[in-house]
């Protein structure tokens, strides 16, 4: 069963968000470190203030399988992938994963 990782990242009124930074750069890295290991896709969301949503910016990535992602995570250069976080973001996002029981 293919598995989805959603990665929510906080609207505060301090909160400060790189788009460019996370689309170009973060992104890539991403793809670099978790892609032999399943990663089929990613969708970045970008959220309206007037939404009310508590989340300025949601990430769902599509992975194989939830074994996929678990083996993901194990990867040396995963700590590469947490560490550049601060580098786009001042927040801390909140993951969430589940596997896919539809699609449309």
């Amino acid at each position: 069963m293919s598995s989805q990782v959603l990665v929510l990242y906080p609207r505060t009124p301090t909160s400060t968000f790189n788009k460019d930074y996370y689309l170009s750069t973060h992104m890539d890295l991403v793809k670099s470190v978790w892609g032999k290991y399943g990663l089929k896709s990613y969708s970045v969301v970008e959220t309206s203030p007037e939404s009310g949503s508590p989340y300025a910016f949601i990430t769902v990535m599509d992975y194989e399988s939830k074994e996929a992602f678990g083996e993901a995570v194990k990867d040396e250069r995963t700590k590469e992938v947490m560490a550049d976080v601060e580098k786009f973001t001042n927040v801390k996002p909140e993951v969430v994963t589940g596997g896919v029981v539809a699609r449309g």
